[in-house]
């Protein structure tokens, strides 16, 4: 009904600007047996002209889901206490079906369910069938061989044994044979050991474009930690250095380029706390920036999730969180209203229809209907003893900026107490299914795999599906945004590792296209900025477009000096057909005047033995001989204020370090006289210079600094003895 009430509604709205138009408006190609032209001949003798005209309109495709839980074989098991536990889909084996990875409590093992292709799915046991309290897991190539790897993240809660025994975060290689290999003692990923509060998910995505792709896991009542692929098997722990290490309740990240300057961007739900969006500066350095976004918001925030739901080529951002008894409180969309000079989110949820969730955890965006608009898809569930009838829900999106509940009809709304919601074809029909996962106590199988009965229809439209791969390490393109254009209009997506809440999707873009049986162009735009094109692809198929014939700009660029007049730079790159590195340098950050250097295309660092004293800005371009890419950052040197290496001497203590920008040097008692004070960023950039007189033998100094968060280099130079170097940490 609310449905019938609503074309109702649109219908007047356009008798108003014609109806003499409308009046020869009814298609009576819809009318094809004999069965509907009796209903046809009833309804013009009983039913007024107004509701008469609606018999084309609801005519349209309409999606509905089946629990096909059963059917399939899935087993019984136990999700993680209290929050539940996650899924995750992936095509692991490259076989062109996709798989599910199943998470639970410890007291069964996590399943790898191989889709057959078939429309069955297949228990395997292997290395990744593990008894853990888990609760999310991602796909991710981390070590570039193109084979996908997988890790597994969980948390004490209700979990047996001491958990500071036990790796909560595990670190599974794919091998060329199709086994796995638990590799986590070599790769440095520790925050399962010693970690306070609930896992409250991840995400990976190549922060600094070196085509490795890093990792974002957070915690509700504990930490953020940011780790950095650094490409040999290895991750850094880098949250301190870039400054988002804070305490507070954090629960689904996202990570991705929404500011549009090609570096990949972290954003947080928080519990009760402003969201927050850490800005990715592209020289190294993140900002915290969600306020003068529109992103902060400070409710009950759980899950999350991409989508370009007004069809107008920019990604909005959609998440759940608690409307009940509390003022203000609700699910909200964020349109991005992004022009060329501002990135810029309005809060638009009410007057789009979406706010009213209930106690929302995974949601989905989804072209259920293949009508070319993305619907929103949300699975709900109180924590714990708290009472409310909590049904899922499924949002028809009308493409005008709202949306209708149409939850009865699409029949997505059971009153399950559920974690996870994902979207995927897992049959390969056509038609986006939906997966969602259960907490405990409720059906014994705790997830429900919903098959999309849209293709039944006779008004089923056509569709793409678009994989973007990549040559480098990122092979599955983790980052990049595909787009399509067509006589209609645009649509876009955001291809993710990590997602809904404790979810991941699988790594393409599902476009539904109605009645349109060409797609004019396709577009990706990858990780980094750089762009593919094709044009006239043919509808109902699976289109892989690949970036071997593009040249990505180097990733992050850092630049220091080793001695006097010897520069030391090197960059990342997303290696494609680049033949050679282009090193520029200038005494300007203009670069109208330039130096040029070149390296060969499989090296990414380069000395400079000729900077004579002096500042020098220097960016790199990859070249093939013929056509250059778009520049690096630009890295900063000044010849003048050499960097020496970090003294081994322990007699200079600074404490404490990590700092708030406050801290103190102790100095051992045969300093005396002028003393210089040099803060360093590790690109060799002097940011502050100081000089203090030691004429009275003080054995202390105190330093206050205002500078960004981050990791920098301290120098001090005395009178009577060799300059000395520490690592500093600031954070706020």
């Amino acid at each position: 009904m609310a449905l019938f009430i609503a074309f109702v509604i649109k219908l007047y709205a356009i008798l108003a600007l014609s109806c003499r138009h409308l009046a020869f408006s009814i298609s009576f190609e819809s009318l094809h047996s004999a069965n509907h032209l009796f209903i046809f001949a009833i309804i013009m003798k009983r039913t007024p002209i107004i509701l008469l005209l609606l018999i084309p309109l609801l005519a349209l495709p309409q999606a509905q889901f089946t629990d096909v839980t059963s059917s399939k074989g899935f087993l019984t098991f136990t999700p993680a206490h209290s929050f539940g536990s996650g899924v995750s889909a992936a095509d692991y084996d490259s076989d062109g079906d996709i798989d599910l990875y199943i998470l639970t409590d410890g007291s069964s093992d996590n399943m790898l369910w191989r889709n057959s292709g078939d429309g069955s799915f297949e228990l395997l046991q292997s290395a990744l069938s593990i008894p853990m309290n888990s609760r999310a897991a991602l796909w991710f190539d981390y070590d570039g061989d193109h084979l996908l790897d997988l890790v597994v993240a969980g948390d004490c809660l209700g979990a047996s044994g001491s958990c500071p025994d036990e790796d909560f975060v595990k670190l599974f290689r794919q091998l060329q044979d199709g086994s796995f290999q638990d590799v986590t003692a070599q790769s440095g990923l520790t925050t399962g050991r010693e970690v306070e509060g609930v896992f409250g998910g991840m995400a990976a995505g190549d922060i600094n474009n070196d085509g490795h792709l890093d990792l974002v896991l957070d915690y509700w009542n504990g930490n953020v930690f940011l780790y950095q692929n650094e490409g040999d098997g290895t991750f850094e722990d880098i949250s301190i250095i870039k400054g988002v290490s804070k305490s507070s309740d954090y629960w689904q990240p996202l990570i991705f380029d929404m500011t549009g300057n090609g570096w990949s961007d972290v954003y947080l739900t928080v519990d009760n706390d402003p969201n927050l969006f850490w800005e990715n500066n592209a020289d190294g350095s993140f900002e915290e920036i969600g306020t003068s976004l529109g992103l902060d918001n400070s409710h009950n925030d759980m899950g999350a999730c991409f989508g370009d739901f007004d069809n107008d080529d920019d990604l909005d951002i959609y998440i759940t969180n608690i409307e009940r008894d509390l003022p203000g409180k609700h699910n909200a969309l964020f349109e991005n209203r992004s022009n060329g000079e501002q990135v810029l989110f309005e809060e638009v949820s009410k007057t789009a229809g979406v706010s009213a969730g209930g106690w929302g955890w995974g949601i989905t965006f989804l072209d259920a209907d293949n009508d070319m608009w993305l619907d929103l898809a949300a699975t709900n569930g109180p924590v714990d003893t708290y009472v409310l009838d909590d049904k899922a829900k499924f949002w028809k999106n009308n493409g005008d900026f709202t949306f209708t509940d149409i939850s009865a009809e699409a029949r997505f709304n059971t009153n399950l107490d559920a974690t996870t919601l994902i979207s995927l074809d897992y049959d390969r029909d056509g038609d986006l299914d939906l997966v969602q996962t259960l907490k405990a106590d409720q059906d014994p199988v705790a997830v429900k795999l919903l098959e999309n009965q849209l293709n039944t229809s006779s008004e089923f439209g056509n569709y793409l599906v678009v994989k973007p791969r990549m040559v480098g390490a990122n092979h599955w393109a983790i980052g990049s945004k595909v787009g399509i254009r067509t006589g209609s209009g645009v649509q876009s997506r955001a291809i993710t590792a990590g997602n809904s809440f404790y979810g991941q999707e699988p790594s393409e873009a599902f476009f539904g296209l109605g009645e349109i049986s060409m797609v004019d162009e396709v577009t990706v735009v990858w990780p980094g900025g750089a762009k593919s094109t094709v044009s006239n692809v043919s509808v109902n198929q699976i289109l892989t477009l690949e970036d071997q014939d593009v040249l990505h700009a180097p990733g992050l660029l850092t630049a220091k000096n080793i001695e006097a007049s010897v520069v030391e730079l090197r960059w990342g790159h997303m290696s494609t057909i680049q033949s050679e590195f282009l090193i520029e340098r200038s005494e300007s950050s203009d670069f109208i005047s330039v130096e040029t250097f070149n390296t060969e295309g499989s090296k990414y660092s380069y000395t400079d033995e000729t900077a004579i004293s002096g500042t020098y800005y220097y960016r790199v371009k990859a070249s093939n001989g013929e056509i250059h890419s778009e520049p690096s950052n630009t890295a900063l040197v000044s010849t003048e204020d050499v960097v020496l290496s970090v003294s081994p001497e322990d007699n200079f203590k600074i404490y404490p370090n990590p700092s708030q920008g406050s801290f103190n040097i102790s100095l051992p008692a045969e300093v005396s006289g002028q003393i210089e004070l040099q803060l360093v960023t590790l690109a060799g950039r002097v940011i502050e210079k100081r000089f203090y007189s030691n004429e009275t033998m003080v054995k202390e100094l105190h330093v206050q600094t205002n500078t960004a968060p981050g990791i920098y280099l301290l120098k001090l130079g005395f009178e009577n003895g060799v300059p000395v170097v520490r690592k500093v940490f600031v954070q706020r």
